[in-house]
């Protein structure tokens, strides 16, 4: 199944790119870090890995495609803040790691096509 344009717009078309994640023109080098993000027909998990004090978080995908991305950068911007400072002039550019569940493949290419340009980047979770 492929997802229209109309189906879930591309939010950085609207609001600019990198628009998820925040940094200042002193910040030059981002430095990647992974986050698991597991995708099945109705939500999204967020998992913010061993190194965070933040739990699990499920976030539900109803019609609302761009509240639920607002709601997904919102948990993505808090295990941020959990890592504390990046390296100085640094900040910090979080990749979401997709394991997609059964089910979950029209809602792993949604969330792929609202975070495009976002500044968040998305790749394949290897198999374990």
């Amino acid at each position: 199944q492929s997802v229209s344009p109309g189906t879930c717009p591309c939010l950085a078309d609207q609001r600019g790119a990198e628009w998820a994640v925040p940094r200042n023109s002193t910040q030059v080098t981002g430095y990647r870090r992974p986050i698991l993000v597991w995708c099945d027909a109705d939500n999204v998990q967020v998992d913010p890995g061993t190194s965070s004090w933040l739990a699990v978080e499920k976030i539900a995908f109803g019609a609302g495609h761009e509240a639920s991305a607002d709601q997904l950068v919102g948990v993505v911007q808090q295990v941020v803040q959990s890592w504390g400072a990046p390296p100085e002039r640094g900040y910090w550019r979080p990749e979401l790691r997709i394991r997609v569940l059964p089910g979950g493949e029209l809602r792993s290419q949604q969330l792929r096509r609202l975070l495009d340009g976002s500044g968040i980047e998305m790749a394949e979770a290897a198999e374990r």
